[in-house]
């Protein structure tokens, strides 16, 4: 039983696709949570469930719009620059969410605002994120560390 799993888990015995996988599943995790965070966060400062679907909607649209733009550009750049570049885009987002939110100050237009930022940023990372995966992990794995990275992140 031992062998087997060792060898479903094999793309996590390379040591690039191991970082990658778990800073992959660490941010997924975050990912997750996020969306729950925010959803307490606009209902908990009194908005209403229209307000939600507004601030929810300015992630997802521009997340759909620049995707392909997002694609293009990570063929064409650094996949590690662009997806360090969007990590750090998100990351100043969520900073500014969690001082609306614990300030009690978050107007509707801070939340939308953020949500654009994050949402742009996870249109530019997700190409470049799925592009790496071949660079990290050697041609007969590259399957099974598909199926890992989309395990864990589905989980």
């Amino acid at each position: 039983m031992a062998g087997r799993l060792m060898r479903q888990l094999g793309p996590l015995q390379e040591r690039n696709f191991r970082r990658l996988w778990i800073g992959q599943t660490t941010s997924a995790a975050g990912d997750g949570m996020t969306g729950v965070a925010l959803t307490f966060a606009v209902l908990g400062l009194g908005r209403s469930a229209a307000d939600l679907g507004l601030v929810l909607a300015s992630f997802m649209v521009p997340r759909v719009v620049f995707m392909l733009v997002g694609g293009v550009w990570a063929d064409r750049l650094p996949r590690r620059g662009i997806m360090i570049g969007s990590d750090l885009v998100r990351a100043a987002a969520q900073v500014v969410l969690a001082v609306a939110a614990f300030t009690a100050t978050g107007q509707l237009w801070i939340f939308m605002a953020a949500s654009f930022a994050s949402g742009a940023a996870s249109a530019f990372f997700q190409p470049a994120s799925t592009g790496l995966i071949p660079q990290t992990v050697s041609a007969k794995r590259l399957q099974q560390a598909n199926a890992t990275l989309s395990l864990s992140q589905s989980t």
